[in-house]
């Protein structure tokens, strides 16, 4: 099921030969709220609590800046992609030998009345 938006933007959704790609679409979306930063105006208020700070001002090794990064983006994340249904945002130590963390998304799909794991991750460096 595609947004609106997606649908506008792609002609091509609304054909019936075009197969639409939900894992793909929630991947997308996940990495537009990353790239929306958040607007502040004069007392501090954000416009429509949309968007997240820059990854690179989060400390590098602060474990709670990551964690609190981490928890705004899951709470974006169950606000405006509703298609990932119990989305969980965590950090995780990356598996290469450079010491660099990852958040790592999952959650599960609800596709033809059978739930799917999906599973995400996006690199912090």
């Amino acid at each position: 099921m595609p947004f609106l938006l997606e649908r506008l933007a792609a002609p091509s959704l609304l054909s019936t030969e075009y197969e639409f790609d939900l894992r793909d679409a929630i991947k997308t979306q996940i990495q537009r709220l990353l790239s929306i930063r958040a607007i502040e105006s004069a007392d501090d208020i954000h416009l429509l609590n949309l968007g997240c700070g820059s990854v690179v001002e989060v400390g590098f090794n602060n474990k709670i800046q990551l964690q609190r990064y981490a928890n705004q983006l899951q709470r974006l994340i169950a606000r405006y992609e509703p298609r990932l249904v119990a989305p969980q945002v965590r950090v995780q130590a990356g598996s290469d030998s450079s010491r660099t963390s990852q958040l790592v998304i999952n959650g599960s799909l609800a596709k033809n009345n059978e739930a799917e794991i999906f599973y995400f991750e996006l690199p912090l460096h």
